[in-house]
């Protein structure tokens, strides 16, 4: 009986470590929708993260741009590798820097809103 089961239980692992995708057109709206939403929502806060730098509150500023920004970086890259893994794309490759939150901040306390 072990003989049996060990076996079978390796070859269920297996199976289930590949990746089935059932309807790829699907798979690759749902990604374009995730990144459209994710990008509006990135949008609006950096939107709210340089108002509050205009108007002199920089801990406010970081806290928002810093959310929105590692959206805005590192939600496409992760919808790619996604797709790669899926075998329906290519590697990414490495992920991009975030950028400073503190420096987004600073560029934009320094702009003058007409």
């Amino acid at each position: 009986m072990t003989r049996l089961l060990l076996p079978a239980i390796a070859l269920l692992t297996l199976a289930s470590c590949a990746s089935v995708i059932r309807d790829e057109h699907t798979y690759r709206q749902e990604h374009r929708f995730l990144g459209a939403v994710s990008d509006r929502i990135a949008g609006q806060l950096l939107e709210e993260a340089a108002e509050a730098a205009r108007v002199g509150s920089p801990g406010r500023c970081e806290r928002l741009a810093n959310d929105a920004l590692v959206a805005h970086v590192r939600v496409p890259y992760h919808l790619a590798m996604s797709l790669h893994l899926a075998g329906l794309g290519d590697d990414p490759g490495e992920p991009p820097p975030v950028p400073s939150a503190v420096e987004w901040c600073a560029a934009r306390a320094q702009e003058v809103t007409l």
